[in-house]
């Protein structure tokens, strides 16, 4: 009968928690590299006028393996989201005058009431962009560039 013992030595520890802090720093690269990613890929879905919605777009981690990619220009949302019949809230858009009895504006044929718009259609940027962006090629890109 052959019996071979195997020991862990105190040195054998200290290579495993190494490699243990590899992992976890490689997964904390990864992770961000697919954030990185998905935020060049909202800017350039983004719709574009000025360039300041594109401008506001960044990815951040906010946690343990917890990310986000955010636009802070302060009329994003009604873009991502869409507005009046397109929005969350489903309603048509009425617009009132707040200190005349009616509305104009250069171009209409008579002072209104009032004045019902249908709002406008979402453009998900930042959606679409989690969609386009290859998670996996993004993550193992990241997770190995601490080679």
């Amino acid at each position: 009968m052959i019996s071979i013992k195997l020991k862990i030595s105190p040195g054998i520890k200290t290579v495993i928690e190494a490699v243990r802090s590899e992992i976890q720093s490689g997964i904390d690269r990864g992770f961000l590299s697919v954030l990185e990613r998905a935020e060049e890929e909202a800017k350039t879905l983004a719709p574009y006028r000025t360039g300041r919605l594109r401008d506001s777009i960044s990815a951040y981690l906010t946690g343990k393996r917890q990310g986000a990619v955010v636009a802070k220009a302060p009329y994003s949302s009604f873009l991502h989201e869409g507005t009046g019949i397109y929005g969350p809230h489903k309603k048509a858009i009425v617009i009132v005058p707040q200190e005349k009895e009616a509305l104009w504006w250069k171009g209409a044929l008579h002072p209104v009431k009032m004045v019902v718009v249908k709002g406008i259609k979402p453009i998900p940027f930042i959606k679409r962009a989690f969609q386009n962006t290859l998670i996996k090629t993004a993550f193992e890109k990241g997770f190995k560039k601490g080679d």
